[in-house]
């Protein structure tokens, strides 16, 4: 292939659209060059949008038209808009009856065309047109012979096809015959296999069930006995889980109880009720504050805070986060709104913790720590 010289469906892998006119294609590239100076643009352009200038404008006056146009005729981006063959060309091309028939029948504006490089003298120029023409006629036998030579190698291959195609339908129907033959003698052969199969098969069968049936009632006692054996042991695992985990809620609650009456000793504004919730020794980190203090420092404290006040609103949340040893942690998110016997209030929440710790038999706060972040 040569740019401007080959037509649109030689780019095709398939070759099935190309033909003569696919020569024809390349013979009015050829003559367009030689009569206006430039080769025409790739076909791959023209297809989609064709500003190829027709040589019956380009060359208007130099050449006669029937001639001009039959080189656009052969240079027409659709196959099937060329000329089919050498002989459907060779009267256009050489007279000018035809000239209206394959002249285009649109304008696309174009640049003047751009002479090749180099002198062309009138002479020249014809020489070509004329060698061209000479083309014309030898191109005609050899297409002629060669679509001879297709058309009977075509025609050979065919034949060809078509016998193989027959020879495989008779062998595959043979072996279809073979095949159906060996399938019916081995049915026969399973039906007689089956019969003396069933006919055994019935000798035995009453024995069989007796025996099963045997079987089958003393392993369905043994099946109740294993069941009723599962329940008791689950009923009796069950039983404990219970009572495991109606003494841990229990102890959870036990140990939660100095958190709720802490709460509560704020409610009711009770100092004493708060100091008998803490252990001896225990201990307040106040993080916000950055202090630490033990209950005994906290207690004063604690009851002149209660008398400034007149009443307090506490919200709070617990949650348990398990066991260390003899003592219990929890997690505790709170809202408390202080009001003051002077008219004045303010609120604030925040998270904390506890650890409990069961001392003689009671559970104790033993530490806290105040304005943790929340989790």
């Amino acid at each position: 292939m040569k740019t401007g010289y080959s037509p649109f469906e030689q780019y095709a892998t398939d070759g099935r659209l190309q033909g003569p006119w696919t020569d024809l294609y390349a013979l009015g590239a050829t003559l367009y060059r030689a009569v206006c100076g430039i080769t025409p643009p790739e076909a791959t352009l023209r297809v989609a949008d064709d500003r190829m200038q027709p040589a019956v404008d380009a060359a208007v006056g130099t050449y006669r038209k029937g001639f001009l146009a039959a080189i656009d005729a052969c240079l027409r981006p659709s196959h099937a808009d060329r000329p089919q063959s050498v002989a459907a060309l060779r009267p256009v091309l050489l007279h000018d009856a035809s000239a209206d028939r394959l002249a285009p029948t649109r304008k696309v504006p174009a640049a003047p065309p751009v002479p090749a490089s180099g002198p062309r003298p009138g002479k020249r120029r014809w020489a070509i047109v004329a060698a061209a023409i000479a083309v014309v006629a030898g191109v005609s036998g050899g297409l002629t012979y060669s679509h001879w030579q297709d058309q009977e190698r075509r025609r050979t291959e065919e034949a060809r096809k078509r016998a193989d195609m027959e020879a495989g339908q008779r062998r595959l129907a043979a072996e279809r015959a073979e095949r159906e033959q060996v399938a019916e003698l081995r049915a026969q052969e399973e039906r007689r296999r089956r019969t003396e199969e069933e006919a055994r098969s019935r000798a035995d069968a009453e024995a069989r069930r007796l025996e099963q049936e045997k079987r089958a009632a003393e392993a369905r006692a043994a099946e109740e006995r294993r069941l009723q054996q599962e329940a008791d042991n689950r009923a009796r695992q069950q039983r404990e889980v219970a009572l495991r985990e109606e003494q841990r809620r229990q102890t959870i609650a036990a140990m939660q109880r100095p958190i709720d009456n802490l709460f509560s000793s704020w409610r009711a504004l009770d100092a004493d009720a708060y100091v008998a919730q803490w252990a001896p020794g225990a201990v307040k980190v106040d993080r916000k504050a950055g202090t630490t203090k033990t209950i005994d420092q906290l207690a004063g404290e604690r009851r002149r805070f209660f008398q400034q006040l007149s009443r307090v609103q506490a919200d709070y949340r617990v949650q348990y986060r398990g066991m260390n040893g003899n003592a219990g942690s929890f997690d505790v998110a709170y809202t408390m709104t202080f009001h003051y016997r002077n008219g004045r209030s303010f609120t604030e929440s925040a998270c904390e913790d506890y650890v409990i710790e069961n001392r003689d038999g009671v559970w104790l706060i033993v530490r806290n720590e105040d304005y943790k972040p929340c989790s």
